[in-house]
Formats: C-alpha cells, structure tokens, sequence
C-alpha cells in the first residue's frame, strides 16, 4: 500500500511538473491539421525536468523495433519511465494520410519511434494540451525566464551558467514593464543560447 501511495504521489509530482512547461510556439509543428512536439524538442525539455528519465523500444519476439501484424499493419512500442514511474505507447506506422502503413521500412520505422517518443513523453504531462487541441497556455516573462533558467543549469558548467543568466537579467530590465518586449527578448535569447549548443 506504501508503495502505490509513493508511486502516485511520484506520478502527481512528474505529471504537475511537466503539465507546467510551456511549449514556445516555434517548438510546435503542424501536419495537416494536427499539431505535435518533434522528439527531440521533447527530449530536451523532459531531460531540463527530469535528466534521469529513460527512454526505451520495446523490440518484438525477433528483436525487431517493430511489432508487424500482417494485413492489419504494424506498430512500434515505446515506454518512458521518470522517477520510477512508467508510461507505455503502442503507435502505429502510417503514411502520410495517416493510414496503417503494410509495405513497412526502416525510414518508416524510425519515423514512428520518433512520434511515440513524443506523444508517450506527454504521457507524463509535457505538451498533453497540443495533442488535445487545447491553446497554448498563456507565456508569461516570468514563465519563459524560469524555463531559461533551467536551460542554461542543465546545458553550462556553473560559472558560466551564472555569467549567461546575469547578462540575460540585464538585458530583461530595458524592457521592464513592457510584457511583450520582455517574451520577444527572452525569446531570442534562449534562440541564441540553443545555437551555441547546436
């Protein structure tokens, strides 16, 4: 009974955590009329939260990273555990018309592990309001700067995370006062902080 009640105040903690997280509006794409978080943009603000978290493929009987069914299609398996706290996602390999896909490859494959990454990463809570056609959470400068914050902790050594993060501050109080500079200064900033990492 301890262990459950443990699981789910871990399950609480992750999912209020992530829930929190705003998406910026240049990390989210649109196929047809659904929008999504590429993988690797989830991956990197999971990894921001929750560096620990592992990501898995579950292989099929053969060791394949697929699971085939014959006429009825294919699908890739995937599972992210944070804390201890497991979420599972079966996705099935389509086309792009969004039909089970029959004549499968590795391209195909791959493509599909990348989209159950993401969607199974929202599981926990990050960018769940995408996939349900929600609107984007209001940003506010205090938001994004949090999010900066940890950016920059997560991806510098100490020192220079102190360094990036002052100039950051000061260059905030030319536009104090003024929300919408404040989010497009932010913006670029953490645009230009991503490209030294690329």
């Amino acid at each position: 009974m301890e262990a459950m009640t443990t699981e789910k105040s871990k399950s609480k903690l992750i999912y209020e955590t992530l829930r929190k997280v705003k998406v910026l509006d240049e990390h989210i794409d649109k196929k047809g009329k659904f929008s999504y978080i590429s993988w690797s943009v989830s991956l990197d603000y999971l990894y921001q939260h929750f560096p620990e978290a592992e990501v898995k493929t579950h292989l099929d009987h053969e060791g394949k990273p697929w699971h085939d069914y014959g006429k009825k299609g294919s699908m890739v398996h995937v599972s992210v555990t944070i804390l201890g706290v497991k979420r599972e996602l079966w996705h099935p390999i389509m086309d792009n018309r969004n039909n089970p896909k029959l004549d499968v490859n590795v391209r195909d494959v791959n493509d599909s592990l990348m989209r159950a990454y993401s969607k199974c990463i929202s599981k926990h809570g990050l960018g769940l309001y995408i996939y349900q056609g929600e609107d984007t959470p209001q940003l506010t400068p205090k938001d994004l700067l949090e999010e900066l914050e940890i950016f920059i902790n997560n991806h510098f050594e100490k020192s220079e995370a102190q360094e990036k993060l002052k100039k950051v501050t000061d260059g905030l109080k030319k536009y104090k006062g003024n929300e919408a500079n404040e989010l497009t200064f932010l913006k670029e900033c953490f645009k230009k902080i991503r490209q030294q990492l690329s």
